[in-house]
């Protein structure tokens, strides 16, 4: 009869420590889901900055190609 006791108590307390270990597990997920998240909107953001500041550059190029153009024709 005690061993039954103690062996339905033993499996209580497990199943409630993997219950534990589940939910840990979730909120880890979620966790990692969310700064992964972060890094790739991050990631992101520095791509569109650098192709607008490869458009600034292309156009300041041509500009100045222009200017070169108009101080050749007046020398």
């Amino acid at each position: 009869m005690a061993d039954e006791v103690t062996n339905g108590m033993l499996l209580a307390h497990m199943q409630g420590m993997k219950n534990d270990l589940q939910q840990q597990i979730v909120i880890l997920n979620q966790k990692i889901d969310g700064l992964a998240q972060k890094v790739n909107e991050g990631f992101e953001d520095a791509r569109l900055h650098r192709q607008a500041l490869q458009e600034d550059l292309d156009a300041t190029i041509r500009m100045v190609g222009k200017h070169e153009v108009k101080l050749a024709r007046m020398s």
